[in-house]
């Protein structure tokens, strides 16, 4: 039968979407400029928004729907749908359509007394009633804890979710996180911060200060941290007070500022090399490294090999490019990895394969080559 290239709505999506993630990838370019001005990196960053979304809509206007056989999952994904059925998803806050609500009285921080309408779902205040008619005392007292413990769950079930999933891509795993603690205890040991954290000003003297209004007055100043801490009575003498020093306090702000630019930088050159060295580890094989996710997984699987066998039966077992014998069966686009839809794969000689590879590779891998290039192959082979 041969792969269906006429009619195909890959080829015009294709299209569209590489021009975009062209004008996507010269934005993050920009962006990543350091002298840019405030306002010109919000503009930017507001094109760069506006252009993700279109690539979103873009997308869902591409019906292909996702296979609903020989579905793959990773393992880490499996986890995540096990620890669902076990603690069900809870409802986002924003989507409660408030149908049970009851009149409660509220009492607010000041005291005062109101009447409000509470959702008994998900706790929030749904409005103020007016208290005329009304018996206040025998109205239940708002629930203030029925919106927290909604919302705690909420967190919890994120929080849970979030770790089991990256337990399971950890699973078989030696990689060495980077130890930030220790980094920053090494560092300020080496380098001790020149300010005074909660500073309990050791060293007090007693000042004359001058306002801008021609106005003065004596006050305690710490010599640590520059901060005036009090005024005090003027005693005899006090024309010959030290002037207060009003550069102490933003030169230590300064000094602090400095320091912590820095220690950022000294962070990421170590965070960089402690990178580096594990990738010379996994290359060298002193670290064991397992990628469970659905991309690194997926082709091991017996479902990606059932997939694969029906898409070479489906094209006769032919390249669709140069007609010779296929090798492999490529992905045009990995929108639906898992549950591919057969428009998005096709099979191809390993030549035909290493010459989209090589195209698309030449453009950064912004461009997905489409099915009627594909085809053209056959022209220029």
């Amino acid at each position: 039968m041969g792969y269906p290239f006429y009619d195909n709505p890959l080829d015009d999506y294709l299209s569209s979407s590489f021009s975009l993630k062209v004008d996507e990838f010269n934005l993050q370019l920009q962006l990543q400029e350091a002298s840019l001005e405030q306002s010109e990196r919000k503009y930017l960053a507001a094109q760069l928004a506006e252009i993700r979304t279109e690539l979103e809509q873009l997308k869902s206007q591409v019906v292909l729907e996702p296979r609903d056989f020989d579905v793959f999952l990773s393992e880490p994904e499996l986890a995540v749908e096990r620890f669902k059925i076990e603690f069900p998803e809870p409802a986002p806050y924003f989507q409660c359509d408030h149908a049970k609500q009851q009149l409660t009285r509220k009492i607010f921080r000041d005291g005062s007394v109101h009447v409000a309408y509470q959702c008994m779902l998900c706790g929030s205040n749904r409005g103020a009633k007016a208290k005329e008619g009304l018996d206040i005392d025998s109205l239940p007292a708002f629930d203030e804890d029925l919106s927290h413990t909604g919302n705690a769950y909420r967190s919890w079930w994120k929080a849970e979710k979030q770790r089991i999933y990256h337990e399971a891509m950890a699973e078989g795993n030696e990689i060495p996180e980077f130890d930030d603690e220790e980094f920053y205890r090494q560092f300020e040991e080496s380098h001790p911060c020149p300010g005074v954290v909660g500073c309990q000003h050791p060293e007090i003297e007693t000042r004359l200060r001058f306002y801008s209004a021609g106005q003065s007055a004596v006050v305690e100043q710490c010599q640590v941290c520059g901060k005036h801490l009090k005024s005090i009575k003027k005693p005899l003498g006090w024309e010959s007070l030290p002037h207060f020093d009003a550069d102490l306090q933003p030169a230590l702000e300064q000094k602090i500022s400095r320091w912590m630019e820095y220690r950022y930088e000294a962070y990421k050159a170590a965070l960089a090399a402690h990178k580096r060295d594990v990738q010379i580890q996994i290359a060298s094989g002193e670290i064991a490294v397992r990628d469970n996710s659905r991309f690194g997984s997926y082709y091991c699987s017996e479902e990606w090999q059932r997939t694969r066998q029906r898409i070479l039966q489906r094209d006769d077992h032919l390249c669709q490019a140069c007609g010779s014998a296929a090798e492999c069966v490529h992905h045009i686009v990995y929108d639906r990895l898992g549950a591919e839809n057969d428009l998005d794969l096709i099979s191809l000689c390993h030549s035909c394969h290493d010459a989209v590879h090589l195209e698309q590779r030449s453009l950064h891998n912004l461009y997905r080559m489409p099915p009627a290039d594909i085809r053209a192959l056959r022209a220029v082979t």
